[in-house]
């Protein structure tokens, strides 16, 4: 996080979109998404390991980093689907990020 501050330039926006893993809502959509066709092909052990390694980092962390490292910058975070921030509610946060220093 800390190089992609240094690479923004003064004044610059950087967007940056986290999945709500492992939230409630975002488990269920992905158990009746792609995890239809996972069972369907009875791939649900090499599933489980590629969705481990490719999210190693859950949203919880990710956003305290963020926070952290920006925080002398200016952050609006959008939710989606609901606009509040109800992590187990929502799928996704997009944080929009400008900045000030």
């Amino acid at each position: 996080m800390s190089e992609l501050r240094r690479v923004v330039r003064l004044g610059g926006v950087l967007s940056i979109l986290l999945p709500h893993d492992p939230g409630v809502l975002y488990r269920l959509t992905r158990y009746l998404t792609s995890g239809l066709r996972v069972r369907r092909n009875k791939l649900e052990r090499q599933e489980k390991l590629f969705h481990a390694l490719d999210h190693r980092n859950h949203y919880l962390s990710l956003r305290t980093i963020l926070e952290r490292c920006f925080e002398n910058d200016e952050m609006v975070l959008v939710h989606s689907p609901l606009p509040w921030d109800i992590y187990d509610l929502n799928l996704f946060s997009i944080f929009h990020i400008r900045r000030s220093c």
